[in-house]
């Protein structure tokens, strides 16, 4: 069984994803899973929006796989818009605040030392990459509905809102980061997708793999919730989403069928920019590709910062999350989504 192969960190944290033993290599699984969307295109935000996704989500329950337990599912989770209202309230920010800040969703370890180090870390970037960080929270979850597989390695989950120096209301804007840009619109999407990408990397050199350390998402615009659940479980894990000021214009969820890596709560979907249902099957061909990309890649609106992005591909994701890292990129970069997926997806 794959619980003989399990790996147990040092502080106590375990790791369900196995790496090759026997005949097992997971480079050979493939996968397949459900999504839905629901939007307003009148009305706008409310939150009978979320409450409909939620709804579509607990009836794509049969599309995903549940554990020897009984109660770990592979996945499930929503990406939608950030609720300005709901975490002005929660972070006791105001809403203008919120509105000009980036909201990151957090899997940080769950042994004190380690929670210590990775805050730390976060902090310590966003100061480097010119942001204050203006709110902290742990977001409040209930454990008691998990399975115990779920359990076990579930990390511990905050949120943090990230500032522009010198975007404070009614404060002037100039000089906000270090190379003078105006963290505003697209500008501010490309220092915020930076700044994640800085945090992951540093996250790298203590040590930190994705299952101890993970951004689920780092927007001023959208925000994921997700996990390793079984739809049913999800909405009764995360309060928040309960909340009647807890409004979008558009939610996006998924229930993941995990046959192309074992289930772990950072590769739940949606990811940050897709959600994606189905298999790549030149998965290594295109990893590949990248990496010799990268030697060449250049780009105009990141300029010096586009190092700092590097690796695009992060190790350890399943295949529809590498989708996801170049999907990422190209948009950041500049090109609209439609142009990006012709790239990816040819005819």
């Amino acid at each position: 069984m794959a619980e003989d192969y399990l790996d147990k960190y040092a502080d106590g944290e375990y790791n369900y994803r196995p790496g090759s033993c026997g005949l097992y290599d997971p480079g050979h699984e493939r996968d397949a899973c459900g999504l839905a969307i629901v939007a307003d295109l009148k009305a706008g935000a409310s939150h009978s929006v979320v409450r409909d996704a939620l709804e579509a989500l607990r009836n794509l329950e049969h599309r995903g796989a549940v554990g020897g337990d009984r109660k770990t599912g592979d996945g499930a989770g929503l990406l939608c818009r950030i609720p300005a209202g709901f975490f002005s309230r929660e972070m006791g920010l105001g809403v203008e605040t919120v509105r000009r800040c980036g909201i990151g969703m957090f899997f940080l370890p769950s042994w004190p030392d380690s929670f210590s180090k990775a805050k730390a870390l976060i902090g310590d970037v966003a100061a480097q990459e010119g942001f204050s960080m203006a709110g902290w929270r742990e977001v409040p979850v209930r454990p008691q509905v998990l399975g115990q597989k779920a359990a076990r390695s579930m990390p511990r989950i905050c949120q943090a809102a990230f500032l522009p120096r010198g975007l404070e209301v009614g404060a002037p804007p100039e000089g906000t980061f270090p190379d003078g840009s105006l963290p505003d619109g697209e500008a501010l999407e490309r220092k915020l997708y930076v700044l994640r990408r800085r945090m992951e990397n540093g996250a790298r050199s203590l040590g930190f793999d994705m299952d101890r350390f993970y951004v689920p998402s780092l927007s001023s615009r959208t925000i994921v919730y997700k996990g390793m659940f079984v739809a049913s479980q999800f909405a009764a894990f995360y309060p928040d989403l309960e909340d009647p000021e807890f409004k979008s214009s558009f939610a996006i969820v998924h229930q993941r069928y995990s046959t192309n890596t074992f289930p772990s709560w950072p590769l739940a979907q949606p990811f940050r920019m897709i959600s994606h249902n189905g298999e790549i099957n030149t998965l290594r061909k295109n990893v590949n590709a990248m990496k010799a990309r990268q030697a060449t890649m250049s780009s105009a609106v990141f300029g010096a910062d586009f190092p700092k992005l590097f690796p695009v591909v992060e190790e350890g994701g399943s295949d529809s999350a590498m989708f996801d890292n170049v999907f990422e990129l190209l948009t950041k970069a500049g090109r609209r989504p439609e142009h990006a997926f012709m790239m990816m997806v040819p005819e």
